[in-house]
């Protein structure tokens, strides 16, 4: 079991080393550029989605609170 887990360690060592080489970084900075933007843009429309409900919801609760306080003042 050490002997896999060295070997496991070594292989991640040298990914770590040759991550850390300039021209690796910027040849996987162009592959991954396109498919990030792809996915931002497919998911674009869900994060504006969920921004309005978040804002709807913070609304609501505001509402809820004065609400609230206005009924424990009248009952004084």
């Amino acid at each position: 079991m050490t002997k896999l887990s060295s070997k496991n360690g070594g292989i991640i060592e040298e990914c770590i080393e040759l991550l850390k080489r300039d021209d690796l970084k910027y040849q996987l900075k162009l592959f991954l550029e396109p498919i990030i933007t792809m996915v931002f843009n497919v998911l674009n429309p869900y994060i504006y989605v969920l921004l309005g409900v978040t804002v709807i919801i913070m609304l609501l609760l505001i509402i809820i609170l004065v609400l609230a306080i206005i009924l424990v003042r009248d009952k004084k």
